[in-house]
């Protein structure tokens, strides 16, 4: 598995979908109508698992298992070998992309519920004297909400009012709606930079909200 700009790369494909009109940077894979979450999965690369797996101390010759944490890996159709995501406790219980993405399109919600989600994926800056980063928040908010109800494919019945159209939302106010100088400062932004960061944020609340909102 390759990493370019922290998108991963495996067996020449890149781990990313789009519906329409290709992102700016041109990768991953491009679906010309609304996809389910099932065929975004697979798409954008992400049908994948992870597992738990022991850990073992060695000693010079001798291995002794740890029985507090365990390692999360992530196993790649095709890759040659799992990736070690990091260590948790051994009663951490792992969330399938399929999961996931499955849970949040049958979760609708409505205007309350979305100010939750984007007020915790995009929260209010810590200095809030600061005119300038409280309207830039305020903005943002209100670009990801106008996506939720009009973004790429989130018009489509089983989309449309969903957590799913909620992060569909942020994710393409990151890839699309960025002004940057330039395209490499943009894809800086949208990759491993503060978008990339966003995203990351988005998906990992909208999994927290899935649990919490279970229709």
């Amino acid at each position: 598995m390759a990493m370019a700009h922290n998108i991963a790369t495996i067996q020449g494909k890149t781990a990313m979908m789009n519906v329409g009109q290709p992102p700016w940077h041109g990768l991953g894979t491009a679906l010309q109508q609304p996809a389910t979450a099932t065929q975004a999965i697979v798409a954008a690369g992400l049908d994948w698992e992870v597992r738990k797996e022991s850990l073992h101390l060695r000693d010079g010759t001798r291995f002794s298992k740890l029985e507090d944490h365990v390692a999360v890996v992530r196993s790649d159709p095709g890759a040659p070998s799992p990736i070690v995501l990091g260590i948790v406790g051994k009663n951490y219980t792992p969330l399938q992309n399929r999961e996931a993405f499955r849970n949040m399109t049958r979760i609708q919600i409505n205007q309350v519920r979305l100010e939750e989600y984007l007020n915790e994926v995009l929260p209010d800056p810590k200095d809030r004297e600061n005119e300038q980063s409280v309207a830039r928040i305020r903005n943002l908010r209100i670009a990801a909400t106008s996506l939720f109800e009009r973004g790429r494919g989130n018009d489509a019945p089983k989309v449309r009012g969903t957590l799913w159209a909620a992060y569909n939302g942020l994710t393409e106010l990151v890839d699309h709606h960025t002004e940057s100088r330039n395209s490499e400062t943009r894809l800086a932004y949208a990759c491993f930079g503060e978008g990339y960061l966003l995203k990351a944020r988005a998906y990992r609340v909208a999994g927290e909200k899935s649990h919490l909102w279970k229709n």
